[in-house]
């Protein structure tokens, strides 16, 4: 039986698309190639990011956003209240602190003479005065000295007048304390006349009263026993210093 010849089968061609009949909901790839590059851009920086600083620091990405894109700020408007000034002193927290600072007032030593501060002008209503400020003692002439002879006195406390001052722009308080420094004993204080003067004085600007020129006053006493070589330590939140004076039992006018 003689076989048949065979043919080969025929093959199809693949079927081919062009791009441009490709229905608009199917983009190419090289369409999608710009979203997919960015997508795996920002993958890899949020990769990186973790793996430098990791994953414990939850607030990375909002620190990153606020400093790419700050939130907007709101400017003041006239309706917001102004800041509350803060005072520069206030008498029953500073009184305090300048009584908790000791009395260096030193007795004098053997042989040492008493030097008495000098007197200057410093107030133009007011007599020399003696300190080297803020605070001024007046009434000592330029000698820094005055007699309790023929002077009044309340159970052996002699009276000296005396007068405190400061320039136009002192706001604060200050602290007056005192004792002999050739001698046993006190310096004391009273505003007015008293049997019991005070150990200390105080004083502050609010109760302070006025010159022409703008300086302030406060009239005081000091209070002394005896004749004799006396400082007074005045303390103020940021000065502290002493004043040296003389008191003498025989006549004296205070030379101005």
């Amino acid at each position: 039986m003689d076989e048949l010849p065979t043919e080969p089968l025929p093959t199809e061609a693949a079927p081919t698309e062009d791009a441009s009949t490709l229905p608009d909901s199917m983009p190419s790839s090289r369409m999608s190639t710009p979203w997919l590059r960015a997508a795996l851009t920002v993958l890899l920086v949020a990769a990186t990011i973790t793996v430098l600083v990791g994953p414990e620091d939850s607030t990375l990405f909002g620190v990153a956003r606020d400093r790419l894109f700050p939130p907007p700020t709101t400017s003041p408007t006239s309706t917001q209240a102004a800041p509350t000034p803060v005072a520069t002193f206030d008498l029953k927290t500073a009184l305090p602190i300048l009584q908790q600072r000791s009395l260096r007032v030193s007795a004098l030593a053997a042989g040492e003479s008493c030097v008495a501060a000098p007197g200057k002008q410093v107030a133009p209503e007011l007599g020399p005065a003696l300190g080297e400020g803020p605070l001024y003692m007046v009434g000592y002439g330029t000698e820094g000295m005055t007699s309790i002879y023929n002077g009044r006195d309340d159970s052996g406390w002699y009276y000296l007048k005396t007068i405190w001052t400061a320039p136009p722009n002192f706001h604060g308080v200050f602290l007056l304390r005192g004792r002999q420094m050739d001698g046993p004993n006190e310096v004391r204080f009273s505003e007015d006349t008293t049997d019991t003067p005070a150990l200390q004085a105080v004083f502050s600007s609010d109760d302070a009263g006025s010159e022409a020129s703008g300086w302030l006053p406060w009239i005081d006493y000091v209070r002394v026993r005896a004749p004799g070589c006396y400082g007074i330590q005045v303390d103020g939140l940021d000065f502290s210093y002493i004043i040296r004076f003389k008191v003498i039992d025989t006549p004296y006018v205070p030379q101005d």
